[in-house]
């Protein structure tokens, strides 16, 4: 029940991966877990990411998917590799959360925690996820403090709040249902996260459209409540995080790409439109540009947003309880009235008590300034 595989994604993070991958061995030595291993997903270093261990950094023909086993197994000087425990996958395709979901297929072990390259955990947060994941499934996330925080003061984020109108992301809060329990929330950062592979391939997975960093959090964590599944997680753990500057930065164009595949396939064009409308707004905006890639992006959505459409339990807007009347009067939102979410239900059964946070911008519509942003928001029939 406890043996676990490891999915790190990593591009030109030489200085901080072996750290990270020798923390997480001596979690699972102080735990008692025994059959581990490291799946390093590549992502298109030009660094030593995975020179560190591998003998495949000198032999072109090494690399080459079909002689990684034959070859850099065998002849690999370090004891982790030669011993099977560490494996690597080459993915050239500039994409955090794609390079994750291509290596789940090499996965030996039931139980997936995929986890940044650069990231260290407090004892005992493996054993946590892993006791946590085989008794309510699911996704499992980990609080998440920043390296450099204090152990006994780290003041962690313990969920996202979910925005969604503007665009669709995600902001760090510190809610807490309750202190040495798992308690459910409506998504959190993609750092660490545990998550079993049968579910995870029958859910399909991150979208491998999404290009190099950012949106991943919101499509998968939405993905597993809409389908019919949960979100949770266990404040016994701690994750400390790197903040600084690192090989996976974004660009803006690949951010407002993920943010309109994200709103698609989760909720339609009603809300991939909104994005589109909102830099649309933006002065500078290249408007050609923009609604090509708009094009492109609906296309590369279609997919799986049939999928959703096939599989749904919940749609994206019952998920965030948009159309819902309000239903609790709000005394864990300072009072503030609101309609309660699934999570907000299945913490009230599980604990007797929730608190959690969703922000739908609508006013922002009004305040559109371009004559074309206008236009395009009131001619389409998707915002009617």
């Amino acid at each position: 029940m406890n043996r676990v595989s490891f999915i790190i994604s990593s591009r030109n993070e030489e200085r901080t991966l072996p750290f990270t991958v020798t923390q997480l061995m001596l979690d699972c030595y102080q735990s008692g877990i025994e059959d581990y291993e490291f799946l390093i997903s590549d992502n298109g270093s030009t660094d030593n990411t995975t020179k560190f261990w591998n003998y495949a950094f000198n032999n072109s023909y090494a690399k080459q998917a079909d002689h990684q086993l034959s070859n850099e197994l065998k002849y690999s000087p370090r004891g982790m590799v030669s011993e099977g425990k560490i494996r690597f996958i080459y993915d050239a395709i500039f994409s955090n959360v794609g390079a994750r979901h291509k290596t789940v297929e090499y996965a030996r072990y039931e139980n997936l925690i995929f986890v940044d390259a650069h990231i260290q955990v407090k004892p005992n947060t493996i054993k946590y996820a892993l006791e946590t994941l085989n008794k309510y499934g699911g996704i499992v996330h980990m609080p998440v403090a920043w390296l450099g925080a204090s152990i006994d003061r780290p003041h962690p984020g313990m969920q996202y709040t979910y925005k969604i109108g503007e665009k669709i992301w995600g902001t760090w809060n510190y809610a807490q249902v309750v202190g040495n329990a798992p308690f459910y929330i409506p998504l959190s950062g993609h750092c660490f996260l545990a998550v079993k592979k049968k579910e995870y391939l029958q859910m399909g997975g991150y979208d491998t459209h999404q290009r190099v960093y950012g949106g991943g959090e919101n499509y998968l964590d939405t993905l597993f409540w809409m389908l019919g599944s949960n979100v949770m997680v266990d404040p016994r753990g701690l994750v400390l995080h790197l903040s600084a500057g690192r090989g996976y930065s974004y660009d803006m164009v690949s951010l407002i790409h993920n943010m309109i595949l994200t709103a698609y396939t989760l909720g339609g064009h009603k809300w991939a439109e909104r994005i589109l409308v909102t830099y649309l707004d933006k002065s500078g905006t290249n408007k050609p540009f923009l609604y090509d890639l708009y094009e492109k992006t609906i296309k590369e959505g279609q997919q799986k947003r049939d999928f959703i459409e096939a599989n749904k339990k919940m749609t994206l807007e019952e998920v965030l309880a948009i159309d819902k009347p309000n239903d609790c009067d709000g005394p864990e939102y300072k009072a503030q009235a609101h309609a309660k979410r699934i999570w907000d239900i299945k913490n009230d059964k599980l604990h007797g008590h929730h608190i959690s946070f969703v922000v739908v911008f609508q006013d922002w519509l009004e305040r559109l300034k371009s004559d074309e942003a206008k236009d395009f928001f009131a001619n389409s029939p998707h915002q009617k």
